[in-house]
């Protein structure tokens, strides 16, 4: 509703200042021709031509939204806006030529030919006012069209990479529940005390996983809070044959990054690196501020796989989602590199906007 009235009160605004221009204009060619003519005076007459078409505007308004010009249609908005044209010509004529009549000379002044003489003399006037208003007001339409059909496409390319995302993301929740749960199994033969505590360690991570479910984002604080308690599962698994090392700046804690990010990628540095390795394997994450980029690397002491861990076919699932989510959420704007070399380990390094 107060949109409605501000609109309103524009509209109105526009046709008093076109209605003020007009009577300076006329006052200043009189006092020009040198006539004895008051402003006010000048005003009342003059004014009311422009504050008529307001409240005849309505009609032209109407009858745009009901009959649009278009490339296929338009013999009948033609017909419809030249009729309407002359209807509202002629109204608007010959009630400002009856109120200008009564103001000069009264009531007796107003007569039917004067009436007559004076608005078919000024009906080419109100046509042309007429088609002036029906085509602004069409570029009006077109562009609230135009600008709905925008954000309508925009919602659902929103719609579409959301969908997008929680499939992906979807994906790696059961990918990192199984192997997990493999770790478990063989734990429950083995160990039976560590595979209790391996069970309440998921429990944590699964109530993490369903808290956030729904986030596409999480500060790196709790990501990193996630990759412990996913990091002590491992280490209970290989013992002391895995050494861990996190080197995390303060002031990245707060930063805001993809879900669930940092896990498929500890993951592929244990599954590619420590698991293949004799004797210690050692996993370093390191956040660091890089001018307006938060880097992330995860490496590996492991054996390395050589080039061919480029392809994006050796990837694996997990960082294949973990790409085509970055892909969704940052375009161009992030940097995702994975550099091997034999007997050298991996080094994994992202670089996302902040």
């Amino acid at each position: 509703m107060y949109k409605n009235l501000k609109n309103i009160l524009i509209i109105f605004s526009v046709w008093a200042v076109a209605g003020l221009l007009y009577s300076a204009q006329s006052y200043f060619y009189r006092v020009e021709i040198g006539q004895d003519v008051n402003w006010l005076d000048i005003l009342i007459i003059d004014m009311p031509n422009f504050i008529l078409w307001f409240f005849l505007m309505p009609i032209t308004v109407f009858l745009s939204r009901q009959f649009p010009f278009s490339k296929e249609r338009w013999a009948l908005p033609g017909t419809v806006h030249l009729s309407a044209a002359i209807l509202v010509s002629i109204i608007h004529s010959s009630s400002y030529v009856v109120y200008r009549l009564w103001i000069k000379e009264g009531v007796q002044g107003i007569t039917g030919p004067r009436i007559y003489i004076n608005v078919f003399s000024t009906f080419d006037y109100s046509m042309l006012v007429y088609f002036i208003m029906l085509f602004v007001i069409q570029v009006m339409i077109y562009n609230k069209k135009l600008k709905d059909e925008h954000a309508r496409s925009m919602r659902l390319q929103s719609d579409l990479v959301q969908s997008q995302l929680d499939v992906l993301k979807a994906q790696l929740q059961p990918h990192f529940l199984f192997n997990t749960l493999n770790s478990i199994s063989v734990l429950t033969r083995e160990n039976p005390k560590l595979a209790d505590k391996t069970i309440h360690l998921l429990s944590d991570l699964l109530r993490y996983s369903l808290k956030h479910a729904r986030q596409q984002f999480v500060t790196l604080e709790a990501e990193i809070s996630f990759i412990k308690d996913y990091l002590a599962i491992e280490k209970i698994r290989f013992g002391n044959r895995l050494k861990i090392e996190i080197d995390v700046s303060p002031e990245t804690l707060s930063i805001n990054i993809p879900s669930l990010l940092l896990q498929p990628l500890v993951e592929n540095a244990i599954k590619h690196g420590v698991a293949k390795k004799r004797g210690e394997g050692l996993i370093q994450i390191i956040a660091k501020k890089k001018s307006n980029l938060l880097a992330l690397q995860i490496l590996d002491n492991g054996q390395g796989e050589g080039q061919q861990a480029h392809s994006e076919n050796n990837l694996g699932l997990g960082l294949t989602n973990m790409q085509k989510r970055l892909d969704s959420l940052y375009g161009a704007d992030y940097n995702f590199r994975l550099e091997n070399e034999q007997d050298k380990g991996t080094r994994v390094l992202i670089e996302i906007p902040l």
